[in-house]
């Protein structure tokens, strides 16, 4: 079972995956996001603003 907890402020995500083990996956809403960079994760557009993430660690932090 995974848990994430957020933390989040006016450039940067970050979350916190309890339960991680290997990876795991999550869509998110990136609105507004041209250009983001992604530490412990991988991220595929969907569709417009919409990303398939891909976490590969505990610890993943997004800044845009």
């Amino acid at each position: 079972n995974l848990s994430v907890r957020r933390t989040m402020n006016e450039d940067r995500a970050e979350l916190e995956l309890g339960g991680f083990s290997n990876e795991a996956y999550f869509i998110m809403r990136l609105n507004d996001a041209d250009q983001f960079q992604m530490d412990g994760a991988t991220a595929e557009k969907l569709t417009g603003d919409l990303y398939l993430i891909k976490a590969i660690n505990n610890h993943v932090e997004i800044t845009w």
